[in-house]
């Protein structure tokens, strides 16, 4: 029988203990020839219960005006969390971007459900430096960084 995926499996696959199983390394995506520098990195997690998540990092420096967001995803589709700087954000059940957002976590997403959303203050998550934040990001989802971190983004 498939495992039915609920907000009490999501927080308790936020608060677990995870481990990196490779180093964290930004790759280049899509950078714009003197337009907008972009990266991204995609790392496996796993719970110490066996389960397996995925971590997403993104970065983007357009026009010296530098944003970055990370998520943690279960089975390819059920967000375990997110956090970003984008301006706006898209309400599924809206259907429409809801502009000014600011930066904000994402919470559990299924089809059923909206993503919860929130602001957060200053100074939880690096805004400066895309390379705290990673570190920031790590500590408040219970991530150990096992096998380190490489090509940090260059300011």
């Amino acid at each position: 029988m498939p495992e039915t995926i609920n907000r009490t499996i999501i927080d308790d696959l936020y608060n677990v203990k995870k481990y990196t199983l490779e180093t964290i390394e930004w790759e280049d995506n899509g950078t714009e020839e003197g337009r907008a520098v972009k990266k991204k990195f995609l790392v496996d997690l796993i719970a110490e219960d066996g389960r397996e998540l995925k971590w997403r990092g993104w970065y983007q420096n357009k026009r010296g005006i530098r944003k970055h967001g990370f998520s943690i995803t279960y089975k390819k589709k059920y967000l375990v969390r997110g956090w970003d700087m984008g301006s706006q954000h898209w309400s599924h059940l809206e259907q429409r971007y809801i502009r000014g957002v600011g930066l904000h976590k994402h919470f559990f997403l299924n089809s059923m459900h909206e993503r919860e959303v929130y602001e957060i203050p200053e100074g939880e998550i690096s805004i400066s430096d895309p390379n705290d934040a990673v570190r920031d990001f790590a500590i408040e989802c219970n991530v150990d960084i096992k096998y380190g971190y490489q090509n940090a983004i260059l300011l």
